[in-house]
């Protein structure tokens, strides 16, 4: 029952954060008139329900390593970015039209920097401390986005935008520094603490350089197309990953299939999965063996 009430805290807290973020957005779009201000209130509420219900969903169904779910999460969204791109488009001819070599190469690397290695971090980190004291360094990345924007595009960060982001921090902090108790503090040893406070100010500060160059070289396109490209870098870099360690499995194995019984240990350990119920762990490198709702469970999420 913690660890189900610290999952609960720790979506409310995503959805601290990722509000804070999108309030900011809405209140840039306010600027459009009453359309605008109403997309960026309904972007704003629902941004953060729909990642809290995400959260839950992960953390109550996923059973495999934080790289499977980055490969699972990166591939899907491609799947469904892809669709929505094409069918808001007029056509292939018309949806690449404003691509060039130079913007496909900086959404890949902002793919790499805030994605393939920012979001494996930040998964990380939500696992070695919890995602109390990880969203508690996260809800400083507004300020730092904003920072890099005055510096690198000569942005002025509004009032209505400081106070949203401020408004976020204070809701974060009041939930971060709630007394936890002596069991879920006393489960982290300070060395790995320690290095999950210093994954989660790397993931900070990857993903907002991730964003500086989708900003750069991105903001013609729809956001549909960013997030196919940079998903779809994503899970094209992650998913070779998963198939050179699949097929160094199979390599691994092909020499001992007519090899006496004995060696069948030996198989086992090569095993890309373990069995469902089983004590041990997945490889980290190989989707976890669950159940069809599970998965589809994680698909929701």
């Amino acid at each position: 029952r913690g660890h189900r009430r610290r999952a609960a805290g720790a979506a409310l807290l995503l959805s601290a954060v990722t509000g804070g973020q999108g309030m900011a957005a809405g209140f840039a779009a306010a600027a459009g008139g009453t359309g605008g201000m109403l997309g960026g209130v309904v972007t704003a509420l629902g941004a953060p329900l729909l990642a809290t219900v995400g959260l839950i969903l992960w953390d109550k169904h996923w059973r495999g390593s934080v790289f499977a779910l980055n490969l699972f999460k990166a591939s899907l969204a491609t799947v469904l970015f892809a669709i929505t791109a094409f069918l808001s488009s007029g056509g292939l001819a018309e949806l690449f039209s404003g691509v060039s070599l130079e913007t496909v190469a900086a959404l890949c690397a902002s793919s790499f920097i805030g994605i393939v290695i920012g979001d494996t971090a930040w998964l990380l980190s939500i696992r070695m401390l919890g995602a109390r004291r990880v969203l508690l360094v996260d809800s400083l990345k507004p300020f730092f986005a904003a920072a890099a924007g005055g510096v690198i595009f000569g942005e002025r960060a509004t009032l209505a935008g400081l106070a949203s982001m401020a408004v976020a921090v204070l809701g974060v902090l009041m939930v971060s520094l709630e007394r936890e108790t002596d069991q879920s503090i006393g489960s982290v040893g300070h060395d790995e603490r320690l290095l999950g406070y210093v994954l989660a100010v790397v993931t900070m500060v990857l993903d907002v350089l991730g964003t500086v160059l989708t900003k750069r070289f991105g903001s013609g396109l729809g956001p549909w197309l960013i997030g196919g490209f940079r998903f779809g870098f994503a899970a094209l870099f992650l998913g070779c990953i998963f198939l050179a360690y699949r097929v160094r499995a199979l390599a691994c194995r092909w020499p001992l299939a007519s090899s006496a019984p004995s060696n069948k240990l030996e198989l086992d350990a090569e095993a890309p999965e373990a069995a469902p119920g089983s004590a041990k762990a997945p490889l980290w490198h190989a989707l976890p063996a669950m159940s069809t709702l599970s998965w589809a469970r994680a698909a929701a999420g």
